[in-house]
């Protein structure tokens, strides 16, 4: 019986070890994403052929969950489109999460699937009710679908929208 305790503490100690291991690599996943956006819009600045006054964000899926944290840290964009995204509370507070969220100011669209398995309404509904954004300059729609596809005709009027009316002139 004594074995198997110390069998049983030593494996737990490893699991919390794997845990924080897993955790420490997330946090330098994003902080390699916020470097890398960051470098890509300052050389998209320096692009003859791009208009460095119109910059937008595009997330679909994960690129709309684990990604978002670099609207924290990046205000050169205009707005955000943000498809099938959310919250993810198990993101590790100190590199993204929920505790950033109020931190949010850039205008966003989001579009989501009303029974989405993946992504479910209330993750969504957490990014848009925390972030910092002011309610005039985000909008959240749920379509009858689940996470992908998303109805095509509405989805591009819906997104069109927003790149018009946040596009600097």
């Amino acid at each position: 019986y004594r074995l198997f305790k110390i069998f049983e503490k030593n494996l737990k100690s490893e699991k919390l070890k794997e845990t924080e291991e897993r955790l420490r690599n997330f946090r330098e996943l994003l902080r390699y994403w916020t470097v890398d956006t960051h470098k890509t819009l300052n050389y998209l600045e320096t692009r003859q052929d791009m208009d460095s006054k119109n910059f937008f964000y595009l997330g679909m899926s994960y690129g709309s969950i684990f990604t978002t944290h670099t609207l924290l840290f990046e205000d050169r964009y205009n707005a955000a489109l943000l498809y099938v995204g959310g919250a993810n509370p198990s993101s590790p507070p100190m590199s993204d999460g929920i505790n950033h969220l109020p931190r949010i100011k850039t205008p966003f669209l989001m579009l989501n699937g009303e029974d989405d398995y993946l992504v479910p309404k209330s993750s969504a509904l957490t990014l848009y009710n925390f972030s910092g954004t002011s309610e005039e300059n985000k909008k959240i729609i749920f379509y009858n679908s689940g996470h992908w596809p998303l109805p095509r005709n509405q989805m591009i009027k819906e997104s069109l929208a927003t790149l018009e009316e946040f596009t600097l002139k």
